[in-house]
């Protein structure tokens, strides 16, 4: 389905890109002026009424999401989801706090939910409504692949879904942040997307760009979701990256649901993955919160220390 995106849109607008490249820092991890250029090709290509996010952060991809809209000519909205209220390398600041001053008049296309994960989206978007989602929460496995799923059913058919830091995997100071590429290896060749399948490098833009090329990705809604579930899936029997122990009341609530609106294969499989999981890290099942092992503790005051991203 490579096909359908069009690489002549593979440029930002030079307005947008002017005002980014003044916000942009590689310490907040946003995404750089190749991985906007993407989505704008998407954006081109699905003229999506609504666009969904996971992963607001500070807002630069989700006020530059409500500006490409506008810039072809689409009178939509962006709906964003975040699990925290303020900025994980930064308490002093909001989610979304970047919003009104990349967007302008336009932020008020922009509704940004915080304390929620994708698991709550299905109760503010009908399914098969939205054009377009971009995924960049936790990069944890399972995480981008859970997110996927949750909000699948809510996508219109072939609705592309755009996914960060499919690169972070190969840097040596991640610890667990492979879920971007987990997801990437359960589809195949003509089912997922990144700019160097057509042909596409960084993208010449006033936006930095990183040295990693190909940092995000895409996938196509299929028509067929029960099988494009069932595959997907399968990464869930693959080991969890977690660095804390899932909730057991927040995993039969993502059970609960994917067992309404798919085969239950795929619950099935996330319950085997959730039962794999703590069996390995030394949670008894059944429990939730248990002490984190001796190991385990000092890979989290690791990560801590070093500021790394997950």
């Amino acid at each position: 389905m490579k096909h359908m995106l069009d690489p002549a849109a593979y440029i930002l607008p030079p307005d947008l890109d002017a005002t980014l490249a003044g916000l942009w820092t590689d310490g907040h991890y946003a995404v750089d002026g190749s991985d906007l250029s993407l989505l704008n090709m998407c954006m081109a290509t699905a003229r999506p009424d609504l666009v969904i996010e996971i992963g607001t952060a500070t807002g630069l991809s989700t006020a530059a999401l409500a500006v490409l809209q506008d810039h072809h000519g689409i009178a939509g909205h962006v709906r964003s989801y975040d699990l925290r209220d303020v900025l994980w390398f930064d308490e002093s600041r909001a989610v979304g706090d970047l919003v009104p001053q990349v967007a302008g008049p336009l932020a008020e296309r922009v509704h940004i939910r915080t304390g929620v994960t994708a698991l709550d989206v299905a109760g503010d978007v009908e399914a098969g409504t939205a054009g377009l989602a971009f995924i960049d929460a936790s990069h944890q496995h399972p995480w981008p692949l859970l997110d996927t799923l949750l909000i699948l059913p809510l996508m219109a058919p072939r609705a592309p879904i755009v996914h960060h830091d499919l690169q972070l995997y190969r840097n040596a100071e991640n610890m667990v942040g492979v879920g971007p590429k987990v997801l990437f290896d359960q589809l195949t060749p003509g089912e997922r997307f990144v700019a160097s399948d057509m042909g596409l490098g960084h993208a010449t833009v006033q936006m930095p760009n990183r040295a990693v090329a190909d940092n995000v990705f895409g996938l196509w809604r299929r028509d067929a979701l029960g099988g494009q579930a069932r595959q997907l899936s399968q990464g869930l029997l693959l080991p969890w990256s977690l660095s804390a122990p899932l909730d057991d009341a927040l995993a039969g609530q993502i059970a609960a649901r994917l067992r309404a609106v798919y085969p239950g294969e795929v619950a099935h499989n996330f319950e085997i993955g959730h039962a794999r999981f703590k069996t390995t890290q030394g949670w008894a099942i059944g429990q939730t919160g248990a002490p984190l092992s001796g190991p385990r503790r000092l890979l989290n005051g690791l990560r801590r220390r070093l500021g790394l991203r997950s």
